[in-house]
């Protein structure tokens, strides 16, 4: 069985701290309302004994008083009041023996009492047994005996009245102690809700920093160096420690290093690549420039010569914007721009002169209705835009149609249009397309020899210029790229 994870026993503590500190807080509030509704009970039972005890002294001596009466003829018989007041007699007896079962020391002093009112009853019975049931005279050789009797059982009310006395003031006590036992549970748990609130908020800061500690800053300094990678900037030092979010954060710096180390090769390689190239490059332009100069050619193939060797210089500066590229997307790098004043329609005129040889061959028309507007730009950058979109637009139409160049000025700024009559940009494609080595078609680069970086180049450049390219386009109808300057561009 693998071993918990840190993370895990982080959350244990997250979890089972506050639920440990509920249990026992919990557990201490119900044990002393047990004990608060103990104690009450205790009280309001004290308090029925002190009632009682007092009850059945004052029955036990109504008892003797009524017996005497009619034993010496005072007042008639009610048999009916005499065996009531036996029966509540009997029957807070009864409750006091039950009352004390648990209290051995009241037990003690109860028991003799109830024992005593018992004989009491008894002997007050034997005066009516002995006075018969008339209202005749009470014969003189009868009194003295009865005389014996009633004193006997008048020691027995006062010691029974002493000792009921006695057993009250007892339970007196008890409830008492009961009742400033109750008011301490109660204050008791009046603190224990206190310290209830004040612990759960102590607890919750504590494992909010404890949170904010282990898991949440590190999780926030992963998520910044993912957004650091996203922007091409170099990442913080690595998290420490030994939990999930520390590993993942240590595999990440691994692959960024590994990126980098990929993304440096590449740039070599395309290094390699442009100086490979450079040469042969340099040497058909030298010979571009010689026949440009020699008189016997004819005018055609001299301009001819010039339109070979701008192509040539604007391979170079393919190749160079490739590795402009690579820099930019690793290290946000921005295009110079080389600003100066530039006529409009010149530089689309010299744009559409670059590309008529490739028109020609592909049959297509080009016309151009360009306004003559002075902007501030780089102008052998705008001429790239354009030569690469209008490259494109010939390369996607039909023999024997046409491809317009237009301009349009407005509150904005100026627009340039080429719209072709060709197949059509899908939608779910027309924002690939500006993403490198993205194409419309999967067969584009076999069949059209694109290589996908002409558009995301054209758009670094014109966004370079604080501009916008896109395109408007509906499938086999024909595409309209636009690009728009802004008006702090346009000076004329």
């Amino acid at each position: 069985m693998q071993g918990r994870s840190p993370l895990y026993f982080k959350g244990l503590v997250i979890i089972g701290v506050p639920l440990l500190f509920e249990i026992v807080i919990f557990s201490s509030l119900l044990f002393l309302q047990a004990n608060y509704i103990q104690t009450i009970k205790l009280v309001t039972q004290t308090k029925q004994a002190v009632s009682y005890a007092g009850e059945l002294g004052r029955l036990a001596f109504t008892y003797l008083t009524n017996k005497m009466s009619v034993s010496f003829q005072i007042e008639e018989r009610n048999w009916t009041n005499f065996s009531e007041r036996k029966n509540d007699i009997k029957t807070i007896s009864g409750w006091l023996n039950d009352y004390t079962l648990a209290d051995k020391a009241q037990r003690r002093k109860i028991l003799p009492i109830i024992r005593a009112i018992d004989d009491l009853v008894q002997e007050a019975d034997t005066l009516n047994s002995e006075g018969g049931g008339d209202h005749s005279a009470v014969p003189n050789a009868m009194l003295g005996g009865k005389i014996k009797v009633i004193k006997s059982l008048s020691r027995q009310v006062l010691d029974i009245t002493d000792g009921l006395h006695e057993f009250r003031k007892t339970q007196l006590k008890i409830a008492e102690n009961a009742l400033a036992h109750s008011s301490t549970v109660n204050q008791l748990i009046t603190t224990t809700i206190a310290i209830a609130f004040i612990g759960n908020l102590l607890i919750a800061g504590l494992l909010l920093r404890f949170f904010m500690s282990s898991i949440y800053q590190k999780l926030q300094k992963l998520i910044d160096n993912m957004n650091r990678f996203a922007r091409g900037q170099a990442l913080s030092e690595p998290i420490h420690g030994n939990d999930e979010i520390a590993g993942l954060d240590l595999l990440f710096h691994k692959m960024y290093c590994d990126l980098n180390a990929a993304q440096k090769t590449k740039q070599n390689y395309i290094e390699l690549l442009r100086s490979r190239f450079e040469q042969p490059i340099a040497a058909s332009k030298e010979f571009l420039s010689s026949v440009k100069v020699d008189t016997t050619l004819a005018p055609e193939a001299t301009k001819g010569a010039e339109r070979s060797e701008r192509n040539l210089e604007r391979l170079l500066k393919l190749i160079d914007e490739l590795l402009l590229l690579e820099q930019k997307a690793h290290a946000e790098k921005n295009i110079d721009l080389k600003l100066s004043e530039v006529e409009l329609s010149d530089l689309l005129k010299r744009s559409m002169e670059a590309v008529s040889d490739f028109a020609e061959k592909g049959s297509v028309k080009l016309e151009l209705n360009a306004q003559h507007k002075l902007l501030e730009a780089d102008g052998d950058r705008l001429i790239q835009v354009v030569v690469n979109l209008l490259s494109n637009a010939i390369k996607f139409s039909p023999k024997q149609s046409t491809v317009r160049i237009e301009t349009q000025e407005n509150h904005d700024g100026v627009e340039i249009k080429i719209i072709d009559q060709g197949r059509g940009v899908p939608l779910d494609k027309q924002k690939k397309i500006f993403e490198r080595f993205g194409q419309s078609e999967s067969s584009d680069a076999s069949e059209k020899g694109g290589t996908g970086l002409g558009l995301p180049i054209c758009k670094d450049i014109i966004e370079a210029h604080g501009g916008s390219l896109g395109v408007d386009s509906i499938e086999g109808t024909g595409s309209t790229f636009w690009v728009k300057l802004p008006k702090n561009k346009v000076k004329v």
